[in-house]
């Protein structure tokens, strides 16, 4: 009987797992950014982002002054004044949609 095979390593085996894995986990974010993207659209959040600062902007407003001022630079933009201003958005209204 020759047992050598059976004593040798098989490495290939460890690479579909691996593969398997980093699949899932793209697949886990994929629908992450799909749910997140749904509820945007859904409470029609998108367009409270009245600067589009990619790197100084990644911070909300941390004090209530700056919070009203963006609510203020967000009533000069369009979606505001056709749409939310006429349904009388709040601050607080501004706030959650902020997030989203």
């Amino acid at each position: 009987m020759n047992q050598s095979n059976n004593a040798a390593p098989n490495r290939a085996s460890g690479k579909p797992v691996a593969l398997a894995r980093w699949l899932f986990a793209v697949a886990v974010l994929v629908a992450c950014i799909v749910v997140v993207g749904g509820i945007t659209r859904l409470t029609e959040s998108g367009l409270s982002i009245t600067e589009w600062k990619p790197v100084t902007g990644a911070l909300p407003p941390l004090s209530e002054a700056d919070w009203q001022a963006e609510f203020e630079a967000y009533k000069q933009i369009p979606q505001y004044l056709e749409v939310n201003g006429p349904a009388g958005m709040t601050l607080a209204d501004y706030k959650f949609i902020y997030f989203w």
